[in-house]
């Protein structure tokens, strides 16, 4: 599934819009403990906000260390309806 479009907020929501139109909300802390390289997103909230979709939309990318797959986000998202303004 790919990424048409994102919004990253405080304290590490990721909001994602993917081409077949379902929106979903992810928290970063979901990855914290499992994956610890993302706990430098949460501590660093610069960072964080400054992640990008990559070339296709099949991840979002904050450097050459830290990326999350564009599936990761879909299936453990939460569905919402409506992008954030």
């Amino acid at each position: 599934m790919q990424i048409k479009k994102i919004k990253l907020q405080e304290r590490g929501i990721l909001y994602a819009e993917f081409v077949n139109g379902e929106i979903k909300r992810y928290s970063m802390g979901v990855l914290t403990d499992e994956l610890p390289v993302f706990s430098k997103l949460i501590a660093d909230e610069n960072l964080f906000l400054n992640g990008h979709i990559s070339s296709g939309g099949y991840a979002v990318i904050w450097n050459s260390e830290i990326d999350l797959a564009a599936e990761e986000i879909y299936e453990r998202g939460e569905t919402i309806e409506g992008f954030p303004a």
